[in-house]
């Protein structure tokens, strides 16, 4: 996945969206995103992609502009590589 690190931005539902993923180490690479809109900041997420059973995962967390988590404290979202 090393090809994946690096910075990403653009255009996307009505704001300016911002990703960065750090190069991978020890298995693992960090993930930080971000949305603003009207000079503002929407939501943040904080995502890993790690190996998981064999395969890939990716987790999240997602935050408010003030970032007060929208999962509860101890839950991240998983997506698991399907193909």
């Amino acid at each position: 996945m090393e090809w994946y690190a690096g910075r990403r931005t653009g255009t996307g539902r009505g704001g300016f969206t911002e990703e960065i993923w750090s190069p991978p180490r020890d298995g693992t690479m960090m993930g930080m995103y971000r949305m603003i809109k009207d000079g503002k900041p929407i939501f943040y997420e904080l995502l890993l992609i790690a190996e998981e059973s064999s395969s890939l995962a990716i987790k999240l967390k997602h935050f408010h502009g003030d970032l007060r988590g929208w999962e509860d404290r101890d839950v991240s979202l998983p997506f698991p590589l399907v193909a």
